[in-house]
């Protein structure tokens, strides 16, 4: 983790992962720029402006949260919660 946190430029929008285990509010503007629609890794890969390897890191943590699901085809999805709320 600690390789991946030093990738980040220091002016980085995406700052640093909380050492609790949650995601820092980073994590959440890639979410953001996901939407609800499945949605490539190269697309939001130009999105964010991220490394492929800092991204790849940063979309494991909601996806073991329940809040993206890889689909088929490579795509990631962003997921709703049972209210239909998107999740935060």
């Amino acid at each position: 983790m600690e390789e991946i946190i030093n990738m980040l430029p220091s002016d980085s929008p995406f700052g640093l992962m909380t050492h609790s285990g949650y995601a820092a509010p980073e994590t959440n503007t890639v979410l953001d720029s996901m939407g609800f629609d499945a949605i490539d890794f190269d697309t939001i890969l130009t999105a964010t402006g991220l490394t492929s390897e800092v991204l790849s890191s940063m979309l494991s943590i909601p996806e073991n949260e329940g809040k993206i699901s890889s689909t088929f085809g490579g795509k990631y999805q962003r997921l709703m919660s049972s209210k239909g709320l998107g999740t935060r």
